[in-house]
């Protein structure tokens, strides 16, 4: 790639579908032209899923025109997806990308039949759900005993993690009638706590000032029973 573009390309997560094909998402950094992509085994390439044209491509003009913000139906930006057992993807689109604030309605849940490649499910977040200015919705829980997605919003304003004014969030969809409200919105058990400072190999994050993050990593019993955040 002349441009270099993946050098602005932050890989988040990786998922195995059941017939062993990898999926991952990839956080928008700069001017990265893809956010989902599913990995090619014979090229050790990873390709945009579901197509070029859904993750946006590449950004004109040095970067200053991004296409994906122009055209809300496109993928901003994946941080957390799933695969249920039925083979079926669960994307759920931040609406949020490189730091700049959401377009309005951008954030979204999207399934795809992973077999035909055709797109089952679409939920478009309310702006009063998925806030465009402080949400940063970060993971998903599939239940498919009581037909609903489990949402952390961890709330950080226009993807800074940085921010003192973060305002964490669980974020509630009922499938069967493809609606979705805020749950624990700015409860203490969303928010960050001023005391935690995060540590990697040793070192912490950053030397000046903590990550804040409100809920961030969920968890589902095999019963649909208990729901973790």
């Amino acid at each position: 790639m002349q441009q270099q573009l993946y050098k602005d390309c932050i890989l988040n997560g990786l998922k195995v579908a059941p017939n062993g094909d990898m999926y991952a998402s990839i956080r928008r950094g700069g001017i990265c032209p893809v956010t989902f992509a599913k990995f090619n085994p014979k090229t050790n390439i990873l390709e945009p899923y579901p197509s070029w044209e859904m993750n946006g491509g590449v950004p004109e003009k040095g970067g200053e025109t991004k296409p994906w913000q122009s055209n809300s139906a496109l993928l901003q930006s994946v941080l957390g997806f799933d695969i249920d057992p039925c083979n079926r993807l669960w994307i759920l689109d931040q609406g949020i990308s490189s730091g700049d604030p959401a377009p309005s309605q951008s954030a979204k849940l999207l399934v795809y039949d992973l077999s035909t490649g055709q797109l089952l499910y679409k939920h478009i977040f309310p702006d009063t759900v998925a806030i465009p200015t402080k949400s940063f919705l970060d993971d998903l829980s599939i239940d498919l005993v009581h037909n609903f997605v489990y949402i952390t919003d961890a709330g950080g304003p226009n993807g800074d993690l940085f921010a003192t004014t973060t305002h964490g969030s669980l974020i509630v969809v009922d499938l069967s009638t493809s609606t979705s409200w805020r749950v624990l919105d700015g409860h203490s058990s969303v928010q960050p706590d001023d005391g935690f400072w995060p540590i990697a190999s040793g070192e912490k994050i950053s030397t000046d000032k903590p990550v804040r993050l409100g809920a961030d990593g969920v968890g589902l019993t095999a019963d649909a029973r208990t729901f973790f955040y």
